[in-house]
């Protein structure tokens, strides 16, 4: 609809796209450093088929991991061998996010309930982790809150949640990462959107309000919400989250 040329972006070329992968996973723009990776890296790149966000998340994935097992198990993966009829997720995603440990994939996978585009605050995320008990395992406050900062910067370390280019003191999910989200967590995690029937499945809520939304409408979705619940658990005390 507009008046100036579209301009369409290529892919990576295989150089640009290994430089970015050695970039976030070393630090560096080559390999000097750690020359007995570099082949290795070159077949990981290779099939991130040129996107820079496949580069960012797997080159995170391996960041100052400098086992050259390690690369190889990224690169044998039998996540590469999925076909697209399989999956609608880029495999470069799925293998970044197969390879997360356990702690970080729970706080990933709840990050599902973010709608695209939403620019969300540090500590927003965290509190929200807090109250699911994914940091149980400490017990003292201090380290609790100081945990909750070290997996929001991991996940940020690995490309699966971005700066918002906006306001740098917030943050966002990059689409295609959102997809990946809610892939993993199917229908745990929720978004009302319009009129769409929520799944008995569900455990935490968003609710993302159109421009002419007002308390009604969201009254109307929360206790279409805990109608569900009831009917499937025939309690309240449910343990969900909205």
């Amino acid at each position: 609809m507009g008046a100036l040329h579209a301009h369409s972006l290529e892919l990576l070329s295989a150089d640009d796209c290994l430089s970015v992968f050695a970039q976030h996973a070393l630090g560096a723009r080559d390999f000097e450093g750690h020359p007995s990776l570099k082949e290795v890296a070159k077949k990981i790149v290779r099939k991130c088929n040129g996107l820079p966000l496949a580069a960012k998340t797997l080159g995170g994935l391996l960041r100052t991991n400098v086992d050259l097992h390690a690369w190889e198990d990224i690169l044998e993966s039998e996540i590469w061998k999925l076909s697209k009829d399989q999956s609608s997720i880029i495999p470069a995603l799925q293998v970044s996010y197969h390879h997360l440990p356990l702690h970080l994939k729970r706080c990933f996978m709840y990050c599902a309930i973010i709608p695209k585009d939403y620019e969300f605050e540090k500590e927003e995320i965290i509190l929200l982790w807090r109250a699911q008990g994914f940091r149980q395992e400490v017990r003292d406050k201090q380290c609790l809150h100081d945990l909750g900062h070290k997996y929001f910067k991991d996940l940020v370390s690995r490309s699966l949640l971005q700066v918002s280019i906006n306001n740098n003191s917030r943050f966002v999910m990059h689409d295609l990462i959102n997809d990946l989200a809610q892939s993993v967590a199917g229908e745990v995690c929720f978004k009302i959107e319009g009129s769409q029937q929520i799944s008995k499945h569900a455990r935490h809520l968003s609710y993302i309000a159109e421009e002419y939304d007002g308390t009604k409408t969201f009254y109307y979705n929360f206790m279409l919400f805990i109608k569900y619940i009831y009917k499937y658990t025939h309690t309240y005390n449910y343990g969900i989250d909205i």
